[in-house]
Parts: C-alpha cells; sequence; structure tokens
C-alpha cells in the first residue's frame, strides 16, 4: 500500500531541494532528487509519494516524488554546501520526480491555494495519516500533473 507524506525543508529551503535535485544530476539520475532527515524515517517505504514543501519564501509546495529508495548515511559525505563535516546518521531518501514546479518565482503550488494543508507544514517528514488527507493529497497531486501535461500538449514551443 503506497503512503503519503510531507517533507519539509525549513532552513534552507529551496536551496536544500536544488541541492539534492543537482546531487542526484551528478549521480547520472536526471528526474531524481534526495533529501535527508535527522529522525527516523523508517515507516517510509519504496513507491510511497512525498509531496516537497518550503517555507519562507515559496511557502507551498514545489513538487512530487516517489521513493525508490531510503537508507542511513552513516558517515557519508555531506550533500549540501553548508553540511562543513560529515553526516553522521541522517536519514537519506531518493526520490523519482513526478513533478518539479516549472519556475522558483511561481508554479508551485502556494499555500494559500490548499487549506486542508494547514498543520503539516512543520519541519521534518511527516505522514498523512487520515483518510480525507490522503483523498485531498490524491486529487493535489493528480490534478498537477494532468494540468502540466496538458500545458506541455498545448505549448506552441
Amino acid at each position: 500500500m503506497v503512503n503519503y507524506w510531507v517533507a519539509v525543508a525549513a532552513r534552507n529551503g529551496l536551496e536544500k531541494w536544488l541541492h539534492g535535485y543537482e546531487y542526484m544530476r551528478k549521480q547520472a539520475l536526471e528526474n531524481y532528487i534526495t533529501w535527508s532527515v535527522n529522525h527516523d524515517v523508517a515507516d517510509i517505504e519504496k513507491d510511497d509519494i512525498v509531496a516537497m514543501y518550503v517555507g519562507k519564501p515559496v511557502s507551498g509546495i514545489i513538487g512530487f516524488g516517489q521513493v525508490t529508495r531510503k537508507y542511513n548515511r552513516k558517515r557519508g559525505p555531506p550533500i549540501w554546501p553548508w553540511d562543513k563535516v560529515p553526516i553522521d546518521d541522517w536519514f537519506t531518501i531518493e526520490m523519482k520526480l513526478l513533478w518539479l514546479a516549472p519556475s522558483i518565482h511561481g508554479g508551485y503550488i502556494r499555500l494559500t491555494d490548499i487549506p486542508w494543508f494547514k498543520g503539516y507544514e512543520r519541519k521534518g517528514l511527516q505522514p498523512i495519516k487520515n483518510t480525507k488527507g490522503i483523498n485531498n493529497f490524491k486529487t493535489m497531486l493528480e490534478s498537477t500533473i494532468n494540468y502540466h501535461k496538458m500545458l506541455r500538449r498545448t505549448s506552441l514551443y
């Protein structure tokens, strides 16, 4: 069974997601992104779906990913430039991108557009457990992906 999650990048939020994307590109994984958190992610499983949330200045969802791998980066090298020392005991998930906002200046899903999302924008990785939240999440994901597919089909470029 697929579960649904919100990953919140609080400190250096947008920059952290962009570095996670670039890190995976350097590993020759073009449509993937990585994200780490300093608490156990034991409950998250392969194929789970994650909404990537950024606080200020965006205050919204910048993408969705499907988990392909999770692991504990004990004594691993830093991924982000602000990690000055090797990471000790960080939990990392890698995701295949399902959708990424077309621009950091727009195209993301603003929090004001999704009132049911209130409370999920806390720091870290949080599961969406209630049925209504899961249904809202699925609808948001499907609508976003379909909308952007439609835009690509009708583009004049």
